[in-house]
């Protein structure tokens, strides 16, 4: 019951933060693609966990990345040239893909194998509070009180599921 109310949380938390942002809401077309992201996101959760506990975390996160490589290498040219248009782009897109991508799904996967998919999942809520962290030195954006609100209902919702897990017993966890 608490990993539920808190994953409510969370979702209440992100929806507030949406709702103060500025511009009208409403689910455009791409809001489909968006549930169908997810759902495919959920999906894999559920089925590398068990890749990672069998072959590691390295294996585990290492191949989907060099299989994405492969099917993405008929754009590399396109690619090339734009990064040789514009070199200033070249450190931040080595960053995205070594930083955020390659370091960021090994974590996941060690995360993954380590807690289970559903645990692990509602520590996903803690990117946008962190994001908007980095955006206060890196951007100068300070957020909107709506935004410092939703973070927090967002972070109280993984602390609830967190300690939900702490307290249960391991043959409960089993079954979440």
């Amino acid at each position: 019951m608490f990993t539920l109310s808190g994953t409510l949380l969370g979702l209440v938390g992100t929806g507030i933060i949406s709702l103060g942002m500025p511009g009208e809401t409403h689910l455009g077309p791409g809001a489909l693609l968006v549930l169908l992201a997810a759902a495919c996101s959920g999906t894999t959760f559920v089925l590398q966990r068990p890749l990672a506990c069998r072959y590691g975390a390295a294996k585990a996160a290492g191949w989907p990345l060099i299989v994405g490589a492969l099917l993405l290498a008929p754009w590399l040219p396109t690619g090339l040239r734009q990064a040789a248009a514009a070199p200033q782009a070249i450190a931040a897109i080595a960053f995205l893909a070594l930083g955020a991508g390659v370091l960021g799904y090994a974590c996941w996967m060690v995360a993954l194998a380590g807690l289970g998919a559903s645990r692990a999942a509602n520590f996903l809520f803690l990117m946008a509070p962190l994001a908007t962290v980095l955006a206060i030195p890196i951007n100068g954006h300070v957020p909107p009180p709506t935004t410092i609100l939703g973070g927090a209902a967002t972070l109280a919702g993984v602390w609830i599921v967190h300690r939900a897990y702490r307290r249960a017993p391991a043959t409960d966890l089993e079954s979440r």
